[in-house]
């Protein structure tokens, strides 16, 4: 079902080098608790119904790529920390990246390839959630996608800034 599942209080850890595909839920799972300080290096998730979903703070992804996800590729709890040259290349997914509970989340030089569907965002930042995005590539892979840009709580903030937005966004935001 999931790759990796922690169901509870992961601190310092690395997470290096981990490829996981054609999982029916999540390949990157933590699912509870308080993770605090962990690193997430040259992960790779392929063929997943959802890519990494981390509950945690003060943590890091360097490098990690989700592709050919259908549900959310990148969900983050009460997470404080960074995307370091991270991306996906999903069609057809739910959300790119869900931030909720408070998240304070950094994007930074990744490339972000896909089309939301019909219903779907790019980004979804829940109430009181900071995201800022970096020196990224948003792009759609088709002119005519559904999906919107974001969806923004009340409180919630989406920074952009030298970031490419490659063709039109359609949809509500």
């Amino acid at each position: 079902k999931n790759a990796v599942h922690i169901t509870n209080n992961c601190y310092l850890n690395n997470f290096r080098a981990v490829r996981a595909s054609h999982c029916a839920d999540y390949g990157i799972l933590f699912e509870n608790g308080n993770n605090t300080s962990n690193v997430f290096e040259k992960c790779y998730i392929d063929t997943c119904a959802n890519g990494y979903k981390v509950n945690g703070q003060y943590s890091t992804m360097i490098s990690c790529c989700a592709d050919n996800i259908t549900g959310i590729v990148f969900e983050l709890n009460s997470f404080t920390g960074a995307l370091v040259g991270c991306g996906t290349e999903a069609n057809a997914f739910e959300t790119m990246l869900k931030a909720y509970t408070n998240s304070n989340i950094v994007l930074m030089g990744g490339m972000y390839f896909g089309n939301p569907n019909l219903a779907g965002f790019y980004f979804d930042i829940g109430s009181g959630c900071r995201v800022g995005v970096y020196n990224c590539t948003i792009n759609y892979a088709e002119a005519d996608s559904s999906g919107a840009l974001c969806r923004l709580e009340t409180s919630a903030y989406l920074t952009l800034k030298d970031t490419y937005l490659n063709k039109d966004f359609k949809g509500e935001n």
